[in-house]
């Protein structure tokens, strides 16, 4: 049924601009001159509502040919140069409009200049030419200035704010338009601009007060009737949605805009939503999904020939390839994504494709010397078009491949570059993103002081850019919203006007029989009511006698683990003793060196070089000791266990990638009593003995089940395996089968898990993987 009245309203308005056209092409055979002219330009902007872009090209120019006054010829140049945008035929567009200009200077009409610069302006926008584009909309402000014109002024303001926006300096963005709301006395720009805020809080991560604009302008487009605005609000929703990782409400969002868009029959923006459905599954890891809207968004693209976002899907879809390993297609799609993106001159595009296509040579097919060229024209490209945050996050990235290079001086050079722009631009994702390279970069220097000093800066950011109280204010507003009565979704309006008769029909045979089914209930009701009463008593009772137990069996077992360290300290002391010799023997055969006779500065930069990385290699020993001896009491509360576990999981996926191993989380962890740093350290280590386990590349699968009041988390990795013989020693502090290792990670772990009243079980088989199993006790708070 609605898609019978879909079809139906479709082919009234088909039917509606084709009568319109017919109409005016016959007028053509009776007029000249001017009138002629205007007919061609009206021709032209059906056929623009119609998304034929090439016969309303022609009948600009034909336009053209017939006008024989300033005014007409400025108008029909206005009306080619918004045809040729809407074709994406950018710098075609701007002749257009300029020649425009041209005229409107001569005619001295200062309102219709202002457009027309206005139009100029937003075309130089699109293209990424910032500088002129902003020069463009001060002329036009100043000429709304003079007019006492304050919709234009505040639409010149609006503008700029968009620019500086793409630039990243969003909050002087907001600034400007909270300035300028003032000046607005139009519903239309009033929402807009309210649109406009909702984005630039959004990008800020300033939830709450983007969600606050994006409902004040949803209730403004769904007063004045407009669909296009209404799904607009809903894709920034979506968006934001998608941002804070709730997918359903994402994808709740984009759907109801998706419905809009094709009940209006806009391609082009159905095309771009179908490219954020992509954007939305590839978040969430989910390919083959993602591949999919892509794919359907591609068609739609290259039939209307909108270069720009043919060249975006194209680039989307070689980035999903290349993370399924599928190169060849990675390649060939990327590919043709630059070449279009050269082709239409877009820099924005081409610094994307260009950073997608590096990161194939460097990710997949280990060409780091290639990916080294391709990022390096990516920051060129970037460094034109003057958007900070993308250029530091390309410096970043090239630091990382110049790593793999080893070259550190010139990774350095990068990295520097990188923290200046982002000091500038205050972006805390790119902080953590800096600290969390600098770190991995300094590791591979084998400079660990300054590693370790990345890696404390990058844990104490990831958390802060999404708190628990910016949360809780979103569910605020959302309570609030939802008890305001704005109009409904146009789509949703239309169809339930429809219905309205048989809904109520509906309605009155659902109350009579709520009514019988009520009485009928009332009495069960109150008796479960009883019982779920008395349920609840004893299961507190029961609760607190658990609790008691809990507490006496945890004083007891930490007595327990007082004397076991004490026992340990021994066969410890053995180990520091082993682990110090070492590096203490280095540091007194150099200093000997140092004394003994004449030496070059060179050999005694050596020999300092020596003492050095020897103090640091016995300091490291000493700190892992202090961790494993030192007493803690923990603090048990209730946790988000399997959000703990998926940011462990991110947090390492540098060692995924490096390693070549793929990570299968199956798990589906409750919350659970724990104590938060103890069991993230505990994740870490064992997580991190499966990768190192597998040097060659492989799987590590992560799966969970309950068992009598016990949670059984499983890491089964396919490595190398243990020896029979050292699998009853993995426990035993300094004890480790690799060179760079302390032996200390699974004695910290096990020590962990002891105070938490758990257990820590592994199963090995040589050169088929080992089975890592974390066994909780499963306890109400």
């Amino acid at each position: 049924m609605k898609r019978l009245i879909l079809f139906v309203l479709l082919f009234t308005v088909l039917y509606a601009e084709t009568t319109k056209i017919d109409s005016l092409e016959i007028k053509l055979t009776e007029t000249s001159g001017n009138v002629k002219a205007e007919i061609y330009r009206k021709l032209a902007l059906e056929y623009r509502t119609l998304q034929q872009y090439n016969e309303a090209e022609e009948y600009c120019e034909k336009g053209i040919k017939f006008a024989t006054d300033r005014d007409t010829l400025a108008t029909i140049y206005y009306a080619l140069g918004n045809i040729r945008f809407y074709n994406c035929r950018y710098e075609e567009s701007l002749k257009a409009v300029e020649k425009c200009i041209e005229l409107r200077q001569v005619m001295g009409d200062k309102i219709k200049l202002a457009e027309a610069i206005m139009a100029s302006a937003t075309v130089m926008t699109t293209i990424g030419d910032y500088d002129k584009a902003i020069q463009k909309y001060k002329t036009a402000q100043n000429i709304y200035i003079e007019l006492n014109d304050n919709n234009g002024i505040y639409r010149t303001i609006n503008d700029l704010s968009v620019i500086l926006q793409q630039q990243g300096k969003l909050e002087e963005a907001v600034a400007n338009m909270q300035n300028a709301i003032v000046l607005i006395n139009d519903d239309n720009l009033m929402a807009t601009a309210y649109y406009n805020l909702g984005l630039f809080c959004s990008d800020m991560s300033d939830f709450p007060n983007a969600k606050d604009y994006y409902f004040k302008a949803l209730a403004l487009f769904s007063e004045l009737d407009d669909n296009k605005g209404i799904a607009g609000i809903y894709v920034a929703l979506g968006t934001m949605y998608q941002s804070l990782n709730k997918t359903e409400k994402a994808l709740n969002y984009y759907s109801k805009a998706l419905q809009i868009e094709e009940y209006v029959n806009n391609n082009k923006s159905y095309s771009s939503l179908l490219s954020k459905m992509g954007n939305l599954y590839y978040s969430i890891l989910n390919n083959e999904k993602a591949l999919e809207y892509y794919q359907q968004a591609l068609k739609i693209t290259e039939k209307l020939g909108l270069k720009i976002q043919t060249g975006s899907n194209l680039n989307s879809i070689g980035t999903i390839y290349s993370d399924l390993k599928e190169n060849d297609k990675a390649k060939f799609h990327l590919e043709k994504a630059l070449k279009i993106a050269e082709e239409i001159n877009s820099d924005r595009l081409k610094g994307q494709i260009l950073i997608n296509l590096s990161m194939l040579y460097a990710t997949n097919y280990l060409d780091y010397t290639k990916a080294y060229q391709i990022q390096k024209q990516a920051i060129q490209t970037l460094r034109k078009i003057n958007i900070p945050s993308n250029l530091a996050g390309a410096l970043i990235y090239q630091a990382l491949i110049l790593k793999e290079l080893n070259q550190f001086n010139a990774g350095i050079i990068h990295l520097q570059e990188a923290k200046e722009i982002i000091a500038t631009i205050g972006d805390m994702t790119l902080q953590r993103d800096f600290h969390q390279a600098s770190s991995e970069f300094y590791e591979a220097k084998k400079n660990f002081a300054k590693a370790l000093s990345f890696y404390q800066k990058y844990t104490s950011l990831k958390d802060s850019i999404f708190t628990e109280t910016t949360s809780a204010k979103i569910s605020e507003l959302e309570t609030k919203h939802q008890t305001i009565k704005n109009k409904k979704e146009i789509a949703e309006l239309k169809i339930a006007k429809l219905q309205i008769i048989k809904q109520r029909l509906f309605l009155l045979i659902f109350v009579l029989l709520l009514f019988i089914i009520t009485i009928i209930a009332f009495y069960f009701l109150k008796l479960k009511h009883r019982l779920a009463k008395l349920l609840k008593i004893k299961v507190a009772e029961k609760n607190s006698e658990l609790q008691k137990e809990l507490v006496e069996r945890q004083k007891i077992e930490k007595k327990l683990m007082d004397v076991e360290r004490f026992l340990a300290m021994r066969e410890i002391s053995a180990g520091i003793a082993h682990e110090v010799k070492n590096p203490l023997t280095s540091i007194s055969s150099a200093t000997q060196m140092l004394q003994d006779k004449p030496i070059t500065p060179a050999e005694e930069e050596a020999f300092l070089n020596i003492i050095a990385e020897s103090v640091s290699i016995a300091t490291n020993t000493i700190i892992k000791m202090l961790d494993f001896t030192k007493t803690k009491d923990i603090d048990l509360q209730k946790r988000d266990t399997k959000f703990l576990l998926n940011r462990v999981c991110k947090l390492l996926r540098g060692n995924f990638k490096s390693n070549q191993v793929t990570l299968e989380n199956k798990n589906n962890l409750p919350n659970l009593m724990i104590d938060e740093e103890y069991i993230q350290s505990v994740f870490v280590n064992v997580i991190n003995n499966a990768i190192n386990a597998m040097p060659n590349g492989g799987n590590l699968t992560i799966s969970s089940a309950t068992n009598n009041d016990k949670l059984y988390l499983k890491f089964i990795d396919n490595g190398c395996g243990i020896k029979p013989e050292l699998l009853e020693k993995v426990f035993n502090p300094f004890f480790t089968t690799r060179s760079d290792g302390h032996g200390l990670g699974l004695s910290i772990a096990n020590q962990a898990m002891k105070q938490h009243g758990g257990t820590i079980e592994i199963t090995s088989e040589l050169n088929v993987g080992t089975t890592v199993t974390l066994i909780f006790p499963l306890i109400e708070a």
